[in-house]
């Protein structure tokens, strides 16, 4: 061989792992965006009369969230130029709207409080998928993935629409039968159902299996292989009462409330992604991803329990979410003190080191609030001032937001020990090596508070479940 072509061999070879690195990387960039979307960035957007006169008021505030109720208006009524990207050259897309006009096809109002449903078969459709097979379909496109603007933008719009006409979700009607097999049902659901009402006709199983998923999470999930680091808890150790408690978390209230934007990240949030959002975070679990077969279920029976306590879609309820506490009396917050607390108030169910109850309160193990097993700190409840508002409101059992059983000040002080008690890490602001670690420090933590206090806590691991 010459030496200009070894010369030239020598640099190929020494060329072809940054090309490869360079290809993984661009590989890569291109698969987390297809697989998590876009965040909304806000920008000039085409003016329109129509979706000044449909929208109304609903652009008031002039912020993020209007920014993509305007886009979606847009996508609704100027098909053609809005879904560019995915309809071939030469394909015409005529406008949304000009079929789902509520006399054609049922307007984005009336779509939106039906999505998602079970057909007869027990196919579950929701809108990001009717929306995925109208653009394939009827325009000959390319569809776009769950998580695209272009799916969320309609969100945002058909729920707004669902808000101005007033409509609530209609999960079941009277007229249909009433759900034939009870004892699929957790005992959880089977009170839940006892106290509502049974679900109704196609939707139904839908109905028990999303039941069956707040309040048996680990048992009912379809890929348990997939958690993180095998967390106990489950929806409803934070959604109290399958989900329905008001200050609380109520499944409920976010099916009215949803979707939002959570601006400190510029990402729209709509309920498929919150509920990733609760198993990545809250359960310490992997995110599935938006085509995960848990978030239907889960998204119709929050749709149900909406239905079945009459709320209006986009109307604020009260007693949404969890209530904040702070300290108003400016006192500061000790976790000593709370750590007295704690032990005289908490320990009996929830054990000496937070690490899960060993005795059934309600029928089941109280979870725990600390340790490799609980939540992480990247979950809601991880805020000392929300988990201070959660526990003034709703612990120990029995108590209420009307009837506490527990000061403010003793509130603050318990979440300021809990907090310090150790728990997975944030996830979203430390590295892959920092969580691991983390992850093996609690464990060590956890085995030395069991020698030294709980001998019988690491035969309980499992319990729970």
């Amino acid at each position: 061989m010459s030496l200009p072509n070894l010369g030239r061999l020598i640099l190929c070879r020494r060329r072809l792992p940054s090309l490869v690195i360079v290809l993984l990387l661009i590989l890569g960039a291109f698969s987390v965006i297809a697989w998590r979307g876009f965040a909304f960035v806000p920008g000039h957007t085409a003016s329109s009369s129509f979706c000044a006169a449909d929208l109304g008021s609903a652009l008031d505030r002039q912020g993020h969230s209007e920014q993509v109720l305007w886009r979606g208006c847009l996508i609704a009524s100027d098909t053609q130029r809005a879904l560019g990207r995915f309809v071939p050259p030469g394909n015409h897309a005529p406008a949304c709207l000009g079929c789902h006009d509520g006399t054609t096809a049922p307007g984005f109002a009336l779509l939106w409080s039906r999505f998602p449903y079970r057909d007869a078969k027990g196919k579950i459709h929701d809108l990001a998928g009717a929306i995925r097979e109208e653009i394939k379909r009827r325009y000959d496109g390319v569809p776009p993935n769950r998580a695209d603007n272009v799916v969320t933008a309609l969100y945002f719009y058909a729920a707004a629409k669902a808000g101005q006409a007033g409509l609530r979700y209609a999960v079941d009607t009277p007229q249909q039968p009433l759900f034939e097999q009870p004892d699929l049902a957790s005992d959880d659901c089977r009170r839940k159902f006892d106290t509502l009402g049974w679900p109704r006709g196609d939707n139904a199983p839908a109905v028990v299996a999303g039941c069956n998923l707040v309040t048996e999470t680990p048992r009912h999930v379809s890929a348990p292989i997939a958690r993180a680091w095998g967390s106990r808890l489950s929806c409803q150790s934070c959604h109290l009462e399958a989900g329905d408690r008001v200050n609380a978390a109520s499944l409920a209230h976010g099916a009215v409330v949803l979707p939002h934007m959570l601006t400190s990240l510029t990402q729209p949030v709509r309920f498929d992604r919150r509920v990733l959002m609760c198993f990545a975070r809250s359960l310490n679990w992997l995110d599935f991803g938006l085509d995960a077969p848990e978030i239907n279920p889960i998204n119709i029976y929050a749709n149900w329990l909406a239905q079945r306590h009459d709320l209006p879609i986009g109307v604020l309820p009260p007693g949404r979410g969890m209530p904040l506490v702070y300290d108003a009396q400016g006192r500061g917050v000790s976790f000593l003190a709370g750590e007295n607390v704690y032990r005289e108030r908490c320990q009996a169910c929830h054990g000496p080191n937070g690490l899960g109850g060993r005795v059934e309160v309600g029928g089941r193990r109280p979870p725990p609030l600390a340790g490799p097993e609980s939540f992480t700190a990247a979950a809601t409840t991880s805020d000392p001032f929300r988990m201070a508002g959660f526990i003034h409101a709703n612990m120990p059992p029995g108590a209420s937001l009307e009837q506490p059983q527990l000061s403010h000040q003793e509130a603050l002080d318990i979440a300021a020990y809990l907090t310090r008690l150790g728990r997975p890490a944030d996830f979203t602001r430390a590295n892959a090596l920092d969580v691991f670690f983390n992850y093996l420090w609690i464990n060590g933590v956890t085995k030395i508070a069991v020698w030294l206090g709980d001998p019988d806590a690491d035969s309980r691991r499992g319990g729970g479940r």
